[in-house]
This record gives structure tokens, C-alpha cells and sequence, in this order.
């Protein structure tokens, strides 16, 4: 216990996610949930770009910061890697899971329409856009995967004659294909408001097993990572 309030407090006064990061999703939801308020905006709407935000927060960086000796006060008081990265992870969701569910709770109260916020597709795109990202960015400078992201989607727009359409129809078809597969890495935002379970095993698991397989990775890859001296001291 005394380890993890040591690690709330650290991430507390060092957090990995910028001020202006937290003040866009935070203001992407109170000006979302004012506009759902209006009736000009539904809550997936809504919750775009707070998704497209949480993937740029959670490109936080962790493995430069290591190396640059950023935790060597929390890795001197005994906290292995593996408790420092699940640590960093939250602390890099925190604001934008913050944002999210401000929006879950302001759309019951707000809007007369079906809630998208607690959809398992949307609960998946969140998840999707916490895990991928961070993981990637353990190996990259902040943002590193962020941009990469935005590569694979511009690229998949290109490629796409019908382009964002395409994709959303592609990803919620009733049969899979790669090109649904691949939209829901590429553009997780088609999850959102749906009920993942209604769609193929095979459009969901790919980008499911991705995200899974890439946070073990990273764990397991910064576990076996040679920490320079300074920062074991």
C-alpha cells in the first residue's frame, strides 16, 4: 500500500499527459455535453474527438523517460519496472477516462437518445485507443504512435475509394474482412454507439489480440530493457 500511494503521488506532481492535453479533453467534453445538452450533437459525436484526443495522451512515451532518469526516485524505493509502467499507463488514461465518463453520465441526463458512452463498442474504441498507443510509445518519443496512427488512417482513407464510409461499413459488416480488421485499429471511432458483440469474431479479434499482445510486449521488453546506471541507482 505504501508503494502505491507513493506512485499516486508521483504521478500526481509529475504527471505523463501535458496540461494542455487535459484541458482539450476536458473541454472537448464540456463543449460536447453543452452541444448533446442543445440537441445538436449525439453523444458518439460527442466522444470522437475526446477518442482521437485519449490516443494522442496515451502516446505518452514511457521508455525515453526511463532512460532520461525521470523515475529514478520511484525505481530507488524498491517499484520494479512492471509497477512503474502499469502506474505510468493509468496515469496516462486518467484525464481522458475522466473526460469519458463525465460524458457517460452527462448523456443520461441530457439527451433523450439511446446512451453511445456504455456500448461495448464504445467501451472497446476506449480501450483500443488506451492501450495501443502507450504501449507503442514505450519504444517512441510522446505522440510517436499518435502520428503513426494518423499515417495508417490517412493512408487507409487514400486507399479506400469511398473512404470514412467504406471503412464504417467495413468494420460493422455482418461477415468479416481484412479491411474491417484493419478499420478497427485504423479507425476505432466506427465503434462507437454499437454493440461489438453483434460483429464478427473476425473483425473484432485481430485489433482486440493487437492491443493485448502489444502491452505485454511492451512490459515484457522494458523487464529485459538495460536501465542506464544513473537511473538503477
Amino acid at each position: 500500500m505504501a508503494a502505491v500511494a507513493f506512485l499516486l503521488a508521483f504521478f500526481r506532481v509529475a504527471p505523463p499527459v501535458t496540461r494542455p492535453m487535459v484541458l482539450c479533453l476536458w473541454g472537448s467534453a464540456l463543449v460536447g455535453s453543452a452541444a448533446m445538452g442543445a440537441g445538436v450533437a449525439s453523444g458518439a459525436t460527442v466522444l470522437t474527438p475526446i477518442l482521437v484526443l485519449q490516443i494522442f495522451a496515451a502516446s505518452s512515451g514511457f521508455g525515453l523517460a526511463l532512460r532520461r532518469g525521470h523515475y529514478d526516485l520511484v525505481l530507488s524505493r524498491g517499484v520494479g519496472v512492471t509497477g512503474v509502467m502499469t502506474a505510468h499507463w493509468l496515469a496516462s488514461i486518467a484525464p481522458g477516462l475522466g473526460a469519458w465518463l463525465t460524458v457517460a453520465f452527462l448523456e443520461r441526463l441530457l439527451s433523450a437518445a439511446a446512451p453511445a458512452a456504455w456500448t461495448s463498442g464504445s467501451v472497446l474504441a476506449f480501450l483500443l485507443a488506451s492501450s495501443l498507443p502507450w504501449a507503442l510509445t514505450t519504444t517512441l518519443p510522446r505522440f510517436g504512435a499518435a502520428i503513426g496512427w494518423l499515417v495508417i488512417l490517412v493512408t487507409s482513407l487514400a486507399m479506400v475509394p469511398s473512404g470514412q464510409l467504406q471503412l464504417v461499413e467495413a468494420l460493422r459488416a455482418p461477415s468479416s474482412s481484412a479491411l474491417g480488421a484493419l478499420a478497427v485499429v485504423a479507425y476505432p471511432m466506427g465503434l462507437l454507439g454499437i454493440d461489438v458483440l453483434q460483429l464478427p469474431a473476425g473483425t473484432v479479434s485481430p485489433g482486440v489480440a493487437c492491443a493485448i499482445a502489444s502491452m505485454l510486449g511492451a512490459i515484457e521488453w522494458q523487464r529485459h530493457a538495460e536501465v542506464p546506471l544513473e537511473t538503477a541507482a
